[in-house]
Order: C-alpha cells, then structure tokens, then sequence
C-alpha cells in the first residue's frame, strides 16, 4: 500500500478504489506550495470570511467555536493539546487557499461539485493539530473516500477493515501508519479511522465522489443522490466517444468501465426513484459491453 510515485487513474482505480483498499504516497505533496506557505504564521496573519471557521473538539465530542487565526496562534504556542481541532470547509469561502495544492490526478474525478444543487456539500477542509491531539474513530461522510495531504508535522493513522469484507490485497484488517510532511494518504470509504497528531500538524484533506465509490453512497440514500442521473448521462457519453477510439482505451478497460458504469445505473434506479435515467444510453452502454467482452475473447 505504500507508494514512492503515482499512478495512472485506472492503476490506482483496480488496485485501491475497487476493492477498497488503503495507500500512502511518500512525499507526493512535498513541492506543492501550500508545503512552504501553510504555517501557524502564515494563517494566524490573514483575515478570513468566515471568522470562527473552525470548533475545538474534546474526547466527549464537546465542542466550541474558534476562529482560524485562533487556533494558528494555540498551534504555534502549543496549547489545548487534549482537544482536536475540527477541519474548516475553506472551499466556499476561501478558494483561492486551493491554488496552493494539487489534487492527485490517478483519484479520478470528483463528481461533488456537479451535485452541489442536489446537495452535495463542498468536502474540503484544512486540519490543525496540536501535539498529543487526536480524532475519535469515524467513518467519514456518505461513506465517501477521501485523500489527505500532510503538509507540516506528523500523523499516526489508524484503519479498520469494514467488518464482513475481504482483502485483496495482503493488508491487514487494522492498519497503521505513521505519515510526515509531504505525504498523501488515501482512506477508502467504509473503513473507520482515527487519526494522533504525533507532532503539531497543518493537514489538508478532499472527500471526493465518483465512477469508482458512487456505488456506496448511493446505498445509503444521501440527498444529492437524485442528480447521479444526469452525471452517468454525461459520463457515459464521454465514455462512449472514447471508447470507439481504439488508441484511448484498451480493450480490458472498456470491459471495467462499461461493467461500472452499468452497475451504478442499476443501483442508482434502485435507490433513486426520480434519477432520470436515460435508457436508450444504458441500450447502448451494454451493446459496448458485449462487444468488448467479445473483443477480450479474441484477443486472448
């Protein structure tokens, strides 16, 4: 699970977002600039529009409002070191902090943002941490998966296997591992994960959504799950389009694709009665699926 390098988008997708497993990636983040600017300094100086952005989080769940020039200024003097500090969505308010980043291509898209009218929150947050400070065990949001940079610091990352499910991979059903500065975990939705701030810590961390996760999701009925429809329309388009250029996909995956992207259909008509779902693209989506599965046959 353990990278020095990244992956091609359908490398990552079979080994990591399809049978659900974990990876860190070893100083992916170490040239971005928010590694030099992203300091206790650098957001105890700045005015934000959201002035008590952040909550100070105790073992209880008890919670207060802080601002993010606050909690900088605890950051550096090393206060509060029994309580979290719970992620700022920055995303709305100040997107331009996401100019200092780079979201690993190899994740895929990120379907949120064009279900943000049906719901879909902006899922970015920025993450203080004292030393000695930790999150409680949780599963994230919509059972989403998640990447998270570590831009100062040092982490002790705990994950659990979903209880019922299999590895693939030969990973152990508790995982746990230390990241420092400059690197990327992927944390697969489902799994449960509490994370110790082994050092003061600036983190910054995406739930993302898409071909490869939605399924999950969908199962649990969150509200934005009446807009997959027009989604897989458009994505099964584009799929399509590629697909008949024989230099863009090979032959396996148009057999992984169109297999998805039927599933995701058949749960998105289970689970979201009004989705409009366009059957004569589903038509076409399994005559690419015959055909590709026959095209496998003879090349093999």
């Amino acid at each position: 699970m353990e990278y020095f390098k990244g992956l091609t988008p359908l490398e990552f997708a079979e080994r990591h977002l399809i049978p659900n497993e974990p990876a860190v990636f070893r100083a992916l983040a170490a040239n971005w600039p928010a590694s030099v600017r992203w300091t206790a300094e650098y957001f105890e100086g700045r005015s934000y529009s959201d002035e008590l952005c952040m909550r100070l989080q105790d073992e209880r769940l008890n919670e207060s409002p802080i601002s993010l020039r606050a909690a900088a200024k605890l950051l550096k003097e090393g206060q509060f070191n029994d309580r979290y500090i719970a992620g700022w969505q920055f995303g709305m308010l100040e997107p331009r902090l996401a100019a200092d980043y780079q979201v690993p291509n190899f994740l895929g898209e990120n379907w949120g943002p064009e279900l943000a009218s049906f719901g879909f929150a902006d899922l970015r947050w920025i993450i203080l941490g004292v030393k000695g400070s930790r999150s409680l065990p949780h599963i994230d949001i919509w059972d989403t998966s998640a990447w998270l940079a570590l831009i100062t610091g040092m982490k002790l990352v705990t994950m659990e296997r979903p209880i019922g499910t299999v590895a693939r991979q030969r990973t152990p059903d508790v995982i746990e591992v230390e990241i420092r500065a400059g690197d990327v975990i992927f944390i697969p939705g489902t799994w449960r994960h509490s994370v110790l701030n082994v050092t003061p810590t600036i983190s910054v961390t995406e739930n993302f959504l898409n071909l490869w996760n939605v399924r999950r999701s969908l199962i649990l009925k969150p509200p934005w799950r009446e807009g997959i429809g027009s989604v897989l329309t458009k994505r099964g388009e584009i799929y399509l389009q590629a697909w008949s250029c024989r230099n863009r996909l090979a032959v396996v995956d148009r057999v992984l694709l169109t297999k998805i992207i039927l599933e995701i259909f058949e749960v998105s008509r289970t689970h979201s009665a009004n989705a409009p779902l366009d059957g004569g693209l589903m038509a076409r989506l399994n005559v690419a699926y015959e055909e590709a599965l026959k095209q496998r046959e003879l090349s093999q």
